[in-house]
């Protein structure tokens, strides 16, 4: 009988993302279909205690640099030694490189364009778009080691906030954005966006150093009765349920683990045509689309979305029906233990046993 595969998960990560969130929720996943892991993480115990509670093996690490960084690395090198993985998962750059080597297979985990000299400790690449995998191997890195397994996104419908606690009308198009407040994620095209759709309110979750600055830029174009900005939130869900439309605004998005969330709750979703988006949403079918850094386009996409009611009700069936096919829980995990299974053989072949 084959003994059970064992994988160990390291994520240098930060206090707040969605490539964070989602190795917690793949980690919970497969916890739950009785896969031996051990998670090595960034010293953060909201995080730590969330995984422990659904039955993971975690080590906290301070990682960094000098003396801390040597010491991180020795530790992380004897915990793989006396676990013994068959397979290692590294998440991003910052864990692939300090991933020790080992007997065991080795892959290092992309959701943005990141240069693949930072995975050279790596046997293989998980990357979870169609246009990832196109730039690793432009990169140089081999078409035959770079797998393309995407990210679900179940959330559990949850009861919807109140739109009071926001001080926010019952009878308002009510918008949800969601993300770390970057450029990247575009939320200053979402308020310019804004100011064309009178009467539309928005919730923007979500925390980083351009909060005083989208504050400011409500102020200025004259939206901030409209707006409300929450902060980093945990209840994905509930937001969502409070919301008629989720909006998408980005600039640079690889996937967009907020437009497959909606899509699961069976919310509609309008978004910029970056990266993710516009390979998840086919327009006018799962979700409408509109150009990047186009204020104009959003606000004329957006005012279409809560005009016409059926456009809404059709999109948003739409994109529960992909979600449901190709982006739930089960759906991914079952290519991820595909996947595991195997390298890992590969690996033991490799190495002649």
């Amino acid at each position: 009988m084959q003994d059970p595969l064992r994988l160990l998960q390291v994520i240098v990560g930060e206090p707040e993302g969605g490539a964070e969130r989602f190795f917690v929720k793949l980690a919970l996943a497969l916890a739950k279909r009785g896969l031996s892991q051990k998670l090595v993480i960034q010293r953060d115990p909201s995080r730590a205690a969330e995984l422990r509670e659904g039955g993971c093996d975690v080590v906290e690490m301070d990682f960094g640099s000098g003396i801390k960084g040597l010491a991180a690395r020795y530790r992380l090198r004897r915990i793989a030694g006396e676990f013994k993985p068959d397979v290692a998962l590294a998440w991003m750059n910052r864990a692939a490189r300090r991933m020790p080597r080992g007997p065991f297979a080795t892959a290092g985990r992309l959701g943005g364009y990141y240069p693949t000299r930072f995975y050279r400790k790596c046997d293989w690449l998980v990357c979870n778009t169609p246009d990832l995998v196109r730039f690793v191997v432009e990169d140089g890195w081999s078409a035959e080691r770079a797998v393309m397994i995407s990210n679900f996104g179940e959330l559990s419908p949850a009861a919807a906030l109140s739109r009071a606690q926001f001080d926010t009308p019952e009878d308002a198009p009510l918008l949800l954005a969601m993300g770390r407040l970057h450029p990247d994620k575009g939320f200053d095209v979402l308020l310019k966006a804004l100011a064309g759709v009178p009467g539309a309110y928005l919730w923007l979750a979500g925390a980083g150093h351009r909060d005083g600055a989208l504050r400011a830029l409500a102020s200025e174009l004259g939206v901030e009765k409209r707006v409300r900005f929450l902060g980093w939130r945990d209840d994905q869900a509930a937001l969502l349920g409070a919301c008629d439309i989720c909006v998408v605004p980005s600039r640079h998005e690889p996937l967009s683990n907020v437009v497959v969330e909606a899509w699961s709750l069976g919310i509609p979703v309008v978004a910029a045509a970056s990266e993710g988006p516009s390979w998840l949403i086919r327009d006018g079918e799962t979700g409408l689309i509109c150009p990047v850094d186009d204020a104009p386009a959003l606000s004329t996409a957006l005012s279409r979305a809560i005009e016409d009611t059926a456009l809404r009700r059709h999109i948003a069936e739409g994109g529960h029906a992909r979600w449901r096919a190709e982006f739930s829980e089960d759906a991914i995990c079952r290519q991820y233990l595909e996947f595991f299974q195997r390298i890992a053989a590969a690996r033991q072949q490799h190495q002649g046993y």
